[in-house]
């Protein structure tokens, strides 16, 4: 790494995780490092990622907002650490087995994302390169190792199970304690019988005519989990077929 950063001039966040990487050295003092780091996140976490200010923070802590900027220059390089943080709670996903290890591995990701809801809300600005997303992407490809695909197919498939485990995160998110006509004036399936006629919308008919639209009988967790299954194994079952391709 000493020789990447020699040749290229990475971002002050990046280069300080980096150089954080191996045993703490941090000062012997009240406020740390990991202690802001750790109260933002329990600030995001419980109040939402709105609710997180330096000045909210400090208070937090009991210190000084000043005192603050001694460890990170902005908010924007404390989001920085807050989602390497986050992302090192992901489990090492050990096994020969490459669909059982996705498996497990989109699960973990899944957990994480329903711990730090406010993670779905920072902006993708670059790819990972925080030790802890990287860690995490490692992951995911060695859990392919044993597979014949390319390293191509198998970034393209770790990539493919990122963005729908992000979108399913968000919706699960947004559902998150609405009732079941979610601030509408009739449950969403009665709103779409009155509104589709079959002339114009035959299939979206025969959808509410057949309840899909209908609130679940379930736990809405158990419910969301089986949305969750269902189309983590639509891909998967295509990886399975590309694999057997090769075989």
């Amino acid at each position: 790494m000493d020789d990447v950063t020699a040749e290229v001039e990475l971002p002050e966040s990046l280069r300080r995780l980096w150089s954080r990487a191996g045993p703490a050295k941090e000062r012997r003092t009240n406020l740390s490092l990991e202690r802001i780091v750790s109260a933002a996140i329990e600030i995001a976490d419980t109040e939402g990622l709105a609710a997180l200010s330096m000045a909210r923070l400090a208070d937090r802590l009991g210190s000084a907002p000043m005192s603050l900027y001694r460890h990170v220059v902005s908010k924007e390089e404390l989001y920085d650490f807050m989602i390497d943080a986050a992302a090192g709670e992901l489990g090492a996903t050990v096994t020969n087995d490459w669909r059982a290890g996705l498996t497990a591995w989109i699960a973990d990701l899944m957990a994480i994302y329903r711990r730090h809801p406010w993670i779905l809300q920072l902006p993708l600005t670059r790819p990972p390169l925080e030790p802890g997303q990287l860690d995490w992407l490692e992951r995911g490809l060695r859990v392919q190792q044993a597979t014949p695909l390319t390293m191509t197919e198998k970034m393209g498939i770790v990539l493919t199970l990122v963005e729908y485990a992000r979108g399913h995160a968000a919706i699960a998110n947004s559902l998150e304690g609405a009732d079941a006509s979610f601030g509408l004036p009739l449950p969403y399936g009665q709103l779409l019988a009155r509104l589709v006629d079959e002339s114009r919308f035959p299939m979206l008919t025969a959808a509410v005519d057949a309840g899909v639209f209908e609130p679940p009988p379930a736990d809405p967790e158990t419910d969301l989990q089986d949305d969750l299954q269902f189309g983590l194994n639509l891909i998967l079952d295509g990886v399975a077929a590309l694999i057997h391709s090769k075989a």
